[in-house]
């Protein structure tokens, strides 16, 4: 069956991403330590928490993190560093470009909060107008992968079909999940391996 929409997730699939840079930037603009930045973002629990849309809008997301780190993470802040380690992958965008002018629909899904949805056309603004109105976080559907309520949420939402969706992912676990919902489903490892799997379902990869 011919693939009529492609999901992509973000970090390691559209994009570089580094988390521990991210971190740093984080605790070097609030003045603290990196462990204390680690553990009010990840330790915590809050961005899992965030992630999954509980409890927590942009302003209650960053009033806990500055809460936990015992110093302020302002907006802009938050987006500078978030931008900084953020680096999308040319040939990837020019994939999705390709496909969108083949007549197949794409969009991203990744796991991440209320607050990177509303800040993700300032973080990584050259996936836009591409992705415009299909750039989506597991928040905004009040859970995340690789739980399959996410992927049905996500799908209904976008009006695709399951059986000719192809979702991307570099996390195995959120791979099979997405199967389990019905979807066709890559996990990504490296570039060639995908561009062999591309072939096999007539996805031309620049």
């Amino acid at each position: 069956m011919k693939i009529q929409a492609v999901l992509f997730d973000l970090d390691g699939v559209l994009a570089d991403y580094d988390r521990d840079g991210r971190i740093a930037r984080m605790a070097a603009s609030a003045g603290v330590s990196a462990e204390t930045m680690q553990y009010a973002v990840y330790g915590s629990g809050v961005e899992l928490a965030a992630d999954s849309g509980i409890g927590y809008d942009p302003d209650t997301y960053l009033a806990a993190i500055s809460r936990l780190a015992g110093a302020e993470v302002t907006r802009e802040a938050w987006i500078a560093a978030r931008r900084e380690v953020t680096k999308l992958r040319p040939w990837m965008l020019e994939l999705a470009a390709r496909l969108v002018r083949d007549g197949v629909a794409v969009a991203m899904l990744t796991n991440n909060t209320l607050m990177f949805g509303e800040s993700v056309r300032r973080v990584v603004p050259d996936m836009f107008p591409l992705f415009e109105h299909t750039a989506w976080t597991s928040a905004q559907f009040d859970t995340r992968k690789p739980f399959t309520d996410v992927y049905e949420r996500c799908l209904a939402y976008w009006g695709k079909e399951p059986a000719t969706t192809l979702f991307v992912d570099d996390l195995e676990e959120n791979v099979i999940g997405a199967e389990k919902a019905g979807l066709i489903a890559h996990w990504y490892r490296d570039r060639a391996g995908f561009t062999a799997a591309m072939a096999s379902l007539g996805i031309d990869v620049p």
